[in-house]
């Protein structure tokens, strides 16, 4: 989610700093099946691992940051609601407000 889409998304990893579409096409389809699974395992939670903020949580935080950036994140987070609803109740907490970058800002 980060490297083949965000980063080749955003800088481009080839000589010429395009991003390699290929890459990103091949990631879109293991994002899909990664983010339909988290969403299943969450199930009705407001947590990835239950009714309580987890380490599962916070790990997921700084990866939805950079990949919800992308119009391919966004999208793929928008299949997925219960994802999205954790989303909007994860980013409004404090500890993640303060650590935003400044893409997010923008």
């Amino acid at each position: 989610m980060v490297w083949d889409i965000y980063v080749e998304r955003n800088r481009g990893t080839s000589e010429e700093g395009t991003p390699d579409e290929a890459k990103i096409a091949a990631a879109v389809s293991r994002s899909a099946i990664c983010l339909r699974a988290i969403a299943e395992l969450m199930g009705e939670a407001s947590y990835l691992a239950g009714d309580a903020l987890s380490l599962a949580d916070l790990h997921l935080v700084p990866i939805l940051a950079y990949f919800r950036l992308t119009p391919e994140g966004r999208s793929l987070i928008g299949a997925e609601p219960s994802i999205g609803r954790w989303w909007d109740a994860l980013s409004v907490r404090p500890s993640v407000a303060a650590t935003r970058f400044r893409l997010e800002l923008s």
